[in-house]
């Protein structure tokens, strides 16, 4: 069972975190229907059925009957939200930090893949759900259900480092708590996707430690290609 979250003060805010940026969760299915396992991150579409995902969010396998999917709501925000598996999810073929999948929620475009990568000291943004409330079903104490508590965050980007898997990653001036893996960093009042947050780094400095939001730069995510895409690189999946 999954729950509801408040509406967004404006409505383009709102159908973009309520269509296009969607939780992650480990479901199983019985006779009774589909019930949460566990909250497992932060995903986003395009709107045309690829979704775009940390792998490490859904690297460890699903158990007997069980599936990864993403919460939607194929209505308003006032609809419930419904279960859509994630089918032919896999990890980047370039090896990066990205897993891709198709689910059958196909809400149109509202984000758009960037072809200019984010500049230094250029302000960016990021939506997801790092603050879920999972707790034990009341019917079934097997399975849980989630709240869903949506932020809405707003950095600069301080750095680009070689850093993940010998790919460059940019380091933001912005809060990661777990569960925000997989928002899309998004240039600052408009829907240019600029990369993907994967976590955060703490860096010691003088005794003191300081830590970044830490994402995947725009070439790892356009390059990346799995079996959802026909083995295409991303950008040009998205342009067939």
């Amino acid at each position: 069972m999954v729950g509801n979250f408040p509406p967004s003060h404006a409505q383009d805010e709102t159908t973009l975190t309520d269509h296009h940026i969607l939780p992650i969760l480990r479901y199983k299915t019985d006779s009774a229907g589909s019930h949460t396992i566990a909250e497992a991150g932060t995903a986003f579409t395009f709107g045309e059925g690829t979704v775009v995902a940390c792998w490490h969010c859904v690297a460890p396998p699903a158990g007997p009957d069980e599936a990864y999917g993403v919460a939607v709501r194929r209505d308003d925000i006032s609809a419930p939200y419904e279960f859509c598996s994630i089918d032919d999810l896999g990890r980047d073929e370039n090896g990066a930090d990205l897993a891709l999948g198709r689910i059958d929620w196909t809400p149109g475009q509202a984000l758009t893949l960037a072809t200019e990568s984010a500049a230094w000291g250029e302000r960016v943004e990021t939506y997801g759900y790092p603050f879920s409330i999972v707790v034990p079903d009341q019917t079934f104490s097997d399975y849980k259900s989630v709240t869903f508590s949506p932020v809405f965050l707003r950095g600069y980007v301080t750095q680009v480092v070689p850093n993940l898997n010998a790919r460059p990653a940019m380091h933001l001036d912005m809060l990661s708590p777990p569960g925000l893996s997989g928002a899309p960093i998004i240039r600052e009042d408009g829907r240019d996707v600029l990369g993907v947050l994967v976590g955060d780094r703490n860096i010691q400095l003088g005794g003191e430690s300081f830590r970044f939001g830490e994402a995947l730069l725009l070439d790892a995510l356009r390059s990346a290609r799995s079996t959802a895409t026909d083995h295409r690189p991303l950008a040009e999946h998205l342009e067939r």
